[in-house]
């Protein structure tokens, strides 16, 4: 979710975030329980370099959602909410300015690709369809090892935000 906020609304510049373990013990591989030792939920709010704000929620063990996503873009000429569950086709939702509630758009046909495919296929395809948008980072959505390693101080910007309770900035 990272790098998909990234390549849309461009670079990190501070995070409010907590974290915690919901479910504190698991069965093993041998049968047995262990200890639960990882954060399995996180929440936080962004502020990005751009201005741009946002909120990122992410559990593996939220019941009931088998690698649910969902992204919602406002902007000055309307906006458009994307949702997709593991094996389901998306739904695409749009709204243009001054309008009152959002409408159902047909799913087109290139939205239906693999879900592991989501971050480059469903995103990228998502915004072409609505408008021909391309993303801040531009035509190639694929994430790079540079791309691993600031991912990785977001999260890091998140714990420490975590621990202190207050917002601290991505470096």
């Amino acid at each position: 979710m990272i790098d998909t906020v990234r390549w849309l609304a461009g670079e990190f510049h501070s995070v409010a975030g907590t974290a915690s373990t919901v479910v504190r013990s698991r069965p093993t591989s041998n049968g047995d329980t262990g200890e639960v030792t990882a954060d399995d939920t996180a929440s936080f709010v962004a502020k990005m370099v751009s201005g741009a704000t946002g909120i990122v929620q992410v559990s593996q063990v939220a019941f009931g959602r088998g690698g649910f996503r969902r992204i919602e873009l406002f902007g000055s000429e309307g906006s458009a909410v994307m949702e997709e569950e593991r094996n389901q086709s998306p739904t695409i939702r749009v709204a243009g300015a001054g309008t009152n509630g959002m409408i159902d758009e047909p799913t087109p046909d290139i939205l239906h690709v693999s879900f592991e495919d989501f971050p480059r296929a469903h995103v990228e395809r998502m915004l072409r369809s609505i408008g021909g948008v391309l993303p801040e980072h531009g035509d190639d959505p694929w994430p790079t090892f540079a791309d691993g390693l600031i991912a990785h101080r977001v999260v890091d910007a998140v714990e420490r935000s975590a621990t202190r309770g207050e917002w601290v900035v991505v470096t």
